[in-house]
């Protein structure tokens, strides 16, 4: 193994990255799907497969999302080393 030091996952761009794109993507997703089936829309799946359809979604947009944290957070740590 190797020996080299870790920075505290606190201070991770990536780690903040991972979990803004994940943990938005569900929240958002979750949302929005309630909204939906509260207003009585039809979705083309059944409310016991609501999670399913949130989990596959999150697998397929949460790496995207994470990009585009990621690349916000390193501009906003570039902005801070400058300033």
């Amino acid at each position: 193994m190797s020996n080299l030091p870790m920075k505290p996952i606190v201070e991770s761009t990536t780690t903040k990255a991972v979990f803004l794109g994940t943990g938005g993507t569900l929240s958002v997703l979750a949302i929005i799907i309630g909204i939906l089936r509260s207003a009585g829309l039809g979705l083309p799946w059944d409310a016991d497969q609501d999670n399913v359809v949130i989990g596959i979604l999150t697998t397929l947009l949460g790496p995207l999302l994470s990009r585009i944290f990621s690349k916000i957070l390193k501009k906003k740590r570039g902005a801070k080393k400058a300033g």
